[in-house]
């Protein structure tokens, strides 16, 4: 697809109103995954199959610490660390990888060009972000 073509007016319309239909699509998205996953909540059901499409849920699952401490109570602290299960609290040593603050070091170009040039080098241009909106 090319948009050569258009002039800047239309393109900027067009990058608008393509904008908010994807707005309203995702929106309209988000409610028909909560009512598939409603209708499987009411059915006990993980899957739903219907016209040749199969819609399968799952879910990520956590536990909190807080509450798992009373197993610490009823089993031995040692065979849940030796089975891999718990670690208690302990300190580690982890090496931190090396860190600049570029608005710290840009004073340092003041030092002389070759600085400024090495500094300069080392600048990388992030991906551009556009935004649009009406002008009224």
């Amino acid at each position: 697809m090319t948009l050569a073509h258009l002039d800047n007016a239309q393109l900027l319309a067009y990058y608008e109103t393509t904008q908010g239909l994807l707005v309203e699509t995702t929106r309209l998205l988000y409610h028909f995954e909560q009512e598939v996953l409603r209708r499987m909540e009411v059915d006990g059901a993980t899957e739903m199959v219907a016209d040749g499409r199969r819609a399968t849920a799952s879910r990520s699952v956590s536990y909190d610490p807080a509450r798992l401490t009373a197993l610490l109570e009823l089993l031995p602290e040692g065979e849940l660390v030796e089975a891999g299960a718990y670690a208690p609290e302990h300190q580690e040593t982890i090496a931190v990888p090396v860190k600049w603050n570029a608005t710290k070091l840009k004073p340092f170009s003041k030092r002389g060009r070759d600085v400024a040039e090495a500094i300069e080098k080392a600048r990388v241009l992030g991906t551009p972000r556009l935004k649009v909106e009406a002008v009224r």
